[in-house]
């Protein structure tokens, strides 16, 4: 791919995923795997293996790690830039305008939007159990791995559960599974690029912990600290960031709660939330309140900005080893229980929270497997549909109402 189609078809997706890091997974196999195909299922499977187990954003990592393997340095990075653009500049608008008589969509409008998401991941549940659970002793540990997510907090950790997916797959079979291979894929110079970013990793992690920082430099400091901490991407970060930025007086509680719903409002990363909080620190110049936004928003990608090139770098050493490789069967199950198990508890329950937005959801996988439309057609015409609904609501005409005049 060029850099230009990278950054066109990454803006796109930008603009489009709706529902959290979950459905991002679902919009990324959509697009890579099955419409343009330049990536196979197990290629996809192997990379959300190596963001699952990283702390921070796994959709913004899979960003990144799928332009990497495009296109080495600049295409990995380019990639995560054009994803995460549409959300950013949305919430640093939403915070620049939060005192004047802003406009939004409607709730409804909203999940309209939202509701493609649940065919979309869907079907890459369902894609993907084909391919990785394809015997009994697979569907086995599907059970057992879907089991342990939901009846304990493992979903949070990922990489515990990766660890246990590669346990059961060395004691299971005798078998190697050969993985890819993306050191190919990679630019010459990656393995200096990876050096370069464990070496500024331990500098800042040492540096910033043993200055002395106060106000905005200590902010970034935290958040920085922060992406290294936690598993389990946006949903998770977020209520954390608030012991930073509304504890210690920076934000009003009002102000964050504001924008944290609309963050989950809107498609792209759920990271970009750290932009609205820049945008909001202190009474300082419009330009400032842009700089402050993007240090805020990269001190918050910094595990994935200066770990998921090492990270596939170091899968492909691992890759040389058989003992590994015969985990590489359970750890493909492991991931596909892991997206199961959060399509159940995150992507679902967040979507389907009335009568109107269950219609909407049964439309929507109407367009998506009967009438095979376009997810960018069937997003649009689902954000029309939660705008009528909208209209009819403010009418005095929900649903009950209208059933009874029919």
């Amino acid at each position: 791919m060029t850099l230009w189609k990278i950054f066109i078809t990454f803006l796109s997706l930008g603009f489009t995923s709706f529902g959290g890091p979950t459905a991002h997974i679902g919009f990324f196999r959509e697009k890579f795997v099955e419409r343009m195909k330049i990536i196979d299922d197990m290629r996809f499977t192997h990379l959300l293996s190596i963001t699952q187990a990283l702390p921070g954003p796994t959709s913004s990592q899979l960003a990144l790690a799928i332009g990497l393997q495009q296109g080495g340095i600049i295409s990995g990075h380019l990639a995560l830039l054009a994803f995460s653009l549409p959300s950013t500049f949305i919430m640093i608008a939403f915070a620049l305008f939060i005192s004047n008589d802003l406009v939004v969509l409607s709730s409804l409008t909203i999940v309209g939007l939202s509701s493609i998401s649940i065919p979309i991941v869907g079907k890459a549940v369902y894609s993907m159990f084909k391919m990785f659970c394809n015997d009994n002793l697979d569907k086995i540990g599907f059970i057992i791995f879907s089991g342990i997510l939901i009846f304990t907090n493992l979903l949070l950790y990922p990489i515990a559960i990766l660890l246990i997916g590669w346990i059961y797959g060395v004691l299971s079979t005798n078998d190697t599974v050969k993985g890819p291979n993306f050191s190919n894929q990679l630019k010459i110079g990656n393995s200096i690029h990876s050096i370069l970013c464990l070496f500024i990793l331990v500098i800042l992690l040492i540096f910033s912990n043993v200055i002395s920082l106060e106000g905005v430099p200590a902010i970034c400091r935290d958040f920085f600290n922060m992406s290294f901490l936690v598993f389990g991407g946006g949903h998770v970060v977020l209520p954390l960031l608030e012991g930073v930025v509304v504890q210690n007086g920076f934000i009003s509680s009002e102000d964050f709660m504001l924008g944290y719903g609309m963050a989950q409002a809107i498609p792209g990363p759920l990271f970009s939330f750290a932009a609205y909080l820049g945008a909001l620190l202190g009474d300082v110049s419009d330009q400032k309140k842009l700089l402050y936004s993007l240090i805020l928003l990269i001190s918050l990608y910094g595990s994935t900005l200066l770990l998921v090139a090492p990270a596939i770098n170091f899968w492909n050493v691992l890759q040389r080893h058989r003992i590994f490789l015969r985990g590489i069967r359970g750890v493909n199950v492991a991931v596909t229980s892991i997206l199961f198990v959060s399509f159940l508890a995150f992507v679902i329950p967040s979507i389907a929270t009335s009568e109107t937005s269950i219609i909407l959801i049964l439309i929507s996988f109407i367009l998506i497997f009967y009438l095979r439309m376009s997810p960018w057609l069937s997003l649009i015409f689902l954000g029309l549909m939660g705008a009528c609904f909208t209209q009819l609501k403010h009418y005095g005409l929900d649903l009950n109402t209208l059933t009874n005049i029919i």
